[in-house]
């Protein structure tokens, strides 16, 4: 082959070449852009310090817990969230509404002092926090305070209630609201999904009924704060999710007859199971 030939192959060969690199460049700016247009669409969003506000003041799982011991509903093995689903939240919006999800379930072994439901729970919401990089909430030192306490209810639910909103105040402190709002929507629904099932597996039951009335105004709340993150099709799904759940009990004020309560769990059971 003379020179001349052999530069024109080589030109052959990296004209095509050069081409994908311009055009893998330019997909790349241009993944870049969409990328920083969503985030200018998430940092314009309409989070006022009010909503805020009421994000990271929102109930803990479990004050709810707590009322759930105290109106003599039983503990259930079956309710939490198996440990086995563990892996199989890969991304980050998952990880985080199952972290609300753990939590309130720990919430709810604590609340009944139920010491290998508690490790088995706390080994799942320390390895979210984790994947989450919310490093050192569950460190070593909390695990032995815990295990000291397994006998003193009192004093491992609050133990608990600590780790839930130390882990929400970290969160603020770096500018991570959606993850926040994530971890709490998770929490919320969780402990539905626990008052729920309770409420129709205790007899007298008038107590759970009306701790599940009174999360109506838990849930307008947390519809308000996901209203300014509409921009975002993820939380805008989730949002979408909860309204069955507020129509019922917009059409429900007394949640009177046992029809009403197996409505209410199934509806609830139905958004759950697209967290876990």
């Amino acid at each position: 082959m003379t020179m001349k030939k052999t530069l024109t192959y080589l030109l052959v060969l990296m004209v095509p070449a050069f081409l994908f690199v311009q055009c893998n460049t330019g997909t790349q700016k241009e993944s870049s852009a969409s990328k920083s247009v969503m985030e200018k669409v998430l940092s314009e969003q309409d989070f006022t310090p009010e909503l805020e506000k009421i994000l990271y003041e929102f109930p803990t799982p479990f004050e709810v817990t707590v009322m759930l011991e105290k109106a003599k509903a039983g503990f259930v093995f079956d309710l939490s969230n198996p440990a086995e689903n563990l892996d199989k939240y890969m991304t980050e919006s998952s990880k985080a509404l199952n972290l609300g999800v753990y939590s309130a379930d720990l919430s709810y072994a604590a609340a009944y002092n139920r010491s290998d439901e508690i490790k088995k729970l706390m080994e799942c919401t320390g390895q979210l926090s984790d994947d989450l990089g919310i490093l050192g909430i569950y460190n070593q030192n909390i695990l032995t305070r815990i295990k000291n306490n397994y006998d003193q209810k009192d004093s491992l639910v609050n133990l608990i209630s600590g780790i839930f909103n130390e882990t929400k105040s970290l969160l603020s402190d770096n500018n991570r609201d959606k993850t926040t709002l994530l971890i709490v929507s998770g929490a919320f629904v969780e402990t539905m999904y626990l008052a729920t099932s309770l409420n129709l597996l205790t007899e007298d039951n008038e107590e759970i009924t009306a701790i599940i009335l009174n999360q109506k105004t838990n849930l307008e709340k947390l519809l308000q704060i996901l209203d300014a993150f509409k921009a975002d099709d993820e939380m805008l799904n989730l949002s979408q999710s909860l309204l069955p759940l507020k129509e019922f009990y917009d059409k429900n004020p007394d949640m009177a007859t046992e029809e009403q309560a197996f409505d209410i769990k199934e509806i609830v059971e139905s958004i759950r199971n697209t967290f876990i």
